[in-house]
Order: C-alpha cells, then sequence, then structure tokens
C-alpha cells in the first residue's frame, strides 16, 4: 500500500486505461442493476496512473436513481490505504446493494475494498492477498516512530473490517497481514473473506491490465505458503463451495431448506404441512434433545474409588483432624522428655531448654543425634552447699566448715 507509482505496479500505459463504467445490462433491459470494474491500482492521483477515490465517486453518482444493485468486478493489485478506504465507505453508504465479484486478484487496498460489499463471491482461480500496510518516512527518530505508530494504527483498522466480513479476532488478522497472506478461490471462502465461488453461464471478458506482482513478498498464490486462517473464522463446510448467479436463481426459495429440514426432523414428503408447523416441530425436536442434558448423568468411577454422602465425609474429616491433633501433642510431649533428659544428665543448662524443643521441632532426628553427642556432666546437676543439721551456738558452726580445732595435749 503507499502511493501508487507506475513502475511499481507495472500496467501498461500504451493502452487504453480499463475504465470505471456503469452500465445496465441490455439483454434484460433491467435497470436497476449496475455493473462497476476495478481493473487498475488504487492511486489518489487517478488517470492513467490509477484509478482515484474521486473517479470512483463520479462513476457511482453516474448511475440512474432505479439502481437498485451494484455489481462490482475487481481485479486490481491494490495501491492507498485512504484512496482504497474511501471507496469501501461510498459502497457502504450507497443505497443499492453491493455484490462483489473478484475477476482476478483482490489483493492490498482491493481486498478490503471487497469487504464493504454485501455478498463477495470469487471467481474460480482468482485470488485475494491481505498485508500490512506500506508507508514512506523521512526525519529524525521521533518521525520514523510516528511513522511507525502510524502503521500500527491502521493495520489495526484494517484487521477490523476483515474481522468485521469473515469473523475472528482482531489479532488473528492482524497476525495473517502481518505475514502476507494470499488465499486461493476455496481458501478465500473457507476463511470467511467470500461468501461463495462464483459461476455465471455468460463469461465476463478478461481483464485488460496485468500487474507485475514482484512488489509484494510473493508473487501471487501460486509463490506463497498456505495462508494464515484465524482459528474462529467460518469454517469451508458452513460456506458454499459454489454459488451460481444467474438470473434465473436469483429469486430462488426455501424450498429445498425446508424439504431438507422436513427431512432430519422425520416428516414425511407427503405430509401436509406448512412452513410454521415445520418450524413448530423443529422446535420440538430440538426441546426434545435439550431434555437429556439437563438431567444429571452418572459418570463412571476409576476403579477402588468409593462414593460416601457429604455427613460422614464431614466426621471422617473432624476425626482425622482431632487425630493430628493428639498426634501434634504426644509429638510435643516427646520432645520435651528428650530435652529434660538432657538437662537432668548435665548437657546444657535449663535456659537453652527452649531453643532445644525448637530444634528438634525442625528436625528431630538431627537434633536427637546432636544431643546424643554432648557429653553428659558438662553443667553441674549435684546439690552444692548443704546447711545440715541444726547446731547450737556459733561453735558447732565453726567446726561443721572449718573442721574442729585441735587440742593441746598436756
Amino acid at each position: 500500500m503507499g502511493r501508487t507509482l507506475r513502475d511499481r505496479f507495472n500496467f501498461a500505459t500504451n493502452k487504453q486505461k480499463t475504465p470505471v463504467r456503469a452500465e445496465a445490462p441490455s439483454s434484460t433491459g433491467d435497470e436497476s442493476k449496475a455493473v462497476l470494474r476495478i481493473y487498475d491500482p488504487i492511486d489518489s492521483w487517478g488517470e492513467w496512473f490509477g484509478l482515484s477515490a474521486k473517479e470512483f465517486g463520479q462513476a457511482l453518482d453516474a448511475l440512474p436513481s432505479s439502481v437498485e444493485e451494484i455489481e462490482l468486478h475487481v481485479n486490481s493489485p491494490g495501491g492507498e490505504v485512504h484512496e482504497g478506504l474511501a471507496i469501501l465507505n461510498q459502497l457502504r453508504q450507497h443505497k443499492a446493494s453491493v455484490t462483489v465479484i473478484i475477476d482476478g486478484l483482490a489483493a492490498s487496498a482491493a481486498s478490503f475494498i471487497a469487504m464493504g460489499a454485501d455478498r463477495v463471491l470469487i471467481a474460480p482461480n482468482a485470488e485475494v492477498m491481505i498485508h500490512n500496510a506500506w508507508g514512506l518516512a523521512m526525519g529524525d527518530s521521533d518521525d520514523m516512530q510516528k511513522m511507525a505508530d502510524d502503521l500500527d494504527r491502521i493495520n489495526t483498522n484494517l484487521a477490523r473490517i476483515y474481522q468485521s466480513k469473515a469473523g475472528g479476532d482482531v489479532a488473528d488478522w492482524l497476525e495473517a497481514m502481518r505475514i502476507e497472506s494470499w488465499y486461493s478461490d476455496e481458501e478465500a471462502v473457507a476463511a470467511g473473506l467470500a461468501d461463495g465461488i462464483y459461476r455465471e453461464e455468460t463469461e465476463e471478458p478478461a481483464a485488460e491490465a496485468r500487474f507485475n506482482l514482484g512488489v509484494f513478498a510473493h508473487a501471487g498464490r501460486a509463490d506463497a505458503p498456505s495462508p494464515y486462517m484465524p482459528r474462529t473464522a467460518p469454517a469451508a463446510a458452513v460456506r458454499p463451495a459454489e454459488l451460481s448467479v444467474t438470473p434465473e436463481k436469483e429469486g430462488t426459495d426455501m424450498s429445498d431448506l425446508i424439504k431438507g429440514l422436513r427431512n432430519r426432523i422425520g416428516i414425511a414428503d407427503d405430509a401436509e404441512l406448512d412452513d410454521t408447523q415445520v418450524l413448530a416441530a423443529l422446535d420440538e425436536a430440538l426441546a426434545e434433545r435439550a431434555e437429556p442434558a439437563t438431567q444429571p448423568q452418572a459418570r463412571e468411577l476409576p476403579e477402588g474409588t468409593e462414593v460416601i454422602d457429604s455427613e460422614a465425609l464431614a466426621q471422617l474429616r473432624a476425626e482425622a483432624e482431632d487425630g493430628r491433633a493428639a498426634r501434634a501433642e504426644r509429638d510435643q510431649a516427646r520432645r520435651a522428655e528428650i530435652v529434660d533428659n538432657a538437662i537432668k544428665a548435665g548437657k546444657f543448662g535449663p535456659a537453652r531448654r527452649d531453643a532445644w524443643l525448637n530444634a528438634l521441632e525442625v528436625d528431630e532426628a538431627g537434633a536427637t543425634a546432636d544431643l546424643e553427642r554432648l557429653t553428659p556432666g558438662l553443667v553441674p546437676v549435684a546439690q552444692i552447699g548443704d546447711a545440715g543439721d541444726a547446731v547450737d551456738g556459733d561453735e558447732d558452726l565453726y567446726n561443721r566448715a572449718f573442721g574442729a580445732p585441735q587440742k593441746d595435749v598436756k
């Protein structure tokens, strides 16, 4: 994306530019339908450089007021982001319903222009490509950072456009854009970027413009890896593999759908039921299928598993808690006995009792081994000093303390 240059897409300048034209099919005389074409790069310069939003708007303005449907054929490598956004919004704002038919290539800006349609069809073998926005900047680091921020903002905006068409997450579409994703016709339908594959009895004229896709990371789907598929994109199974838009099928009713519903819910083909009754039967069948889901279903238990009611479980838990408390009390008493015995043996003093209790609580085996290695009698435990029996007088007290004096022998 960014400004389109003549040599960038290498479109032929020696041929007349494919015009954006509005026409009513002369074969039917139907003036309620108009055909438009985007067969050039998207460029604000317009004229022979490409198609500008201004030129496309002039083509829309030239449509008769009787137009109720626009069939927009696309074959373009894309171009400038904001020109593309302007074309997309012109399509969204127009009163007519819009069907985009991707005849050859809808790449870059052309891909998100297609997302502005009410319906997107892709011709067999046509391709879609999405990628990150491009830009040029000149200046200092602030200018470069601003360009990067602007590109991030633009990429998020474009990812939301793809999301609005195809579903999924913005983050997934940002990833698909980052790696430059190319989608074949069937892959575009599977990703939700197209609603079906276009087939018509009358062939559309071949696109005149030929583009040099070497400017991109991959020169077309054949040169690209499998595209990134958003995880939540609609599955291909729920989108038609082929969708014919021949005039005879424009007014196709819902008879096939109703017939399919009747078969699936067991209504005989010859049963005279109107659509309302068929839908009522469908609701009843869906309700019956939903009922078993509301009933509690028994689960298979692993071998050896026993079922117990809540009251018994609560009782077991209470008893287990009591058992844990009793065991803790016994352990505490045992540790206290070990410490007290060590104190009595004179291995350490009473002041270190709490420290050893804590050590035993943390590592009973290790602390017990340490206690066993201590030498008994390190701390005196026998009573020192004794007042003895009651004495009469100071002499007896003196004799006990210093021994009886020797008496002179005469």
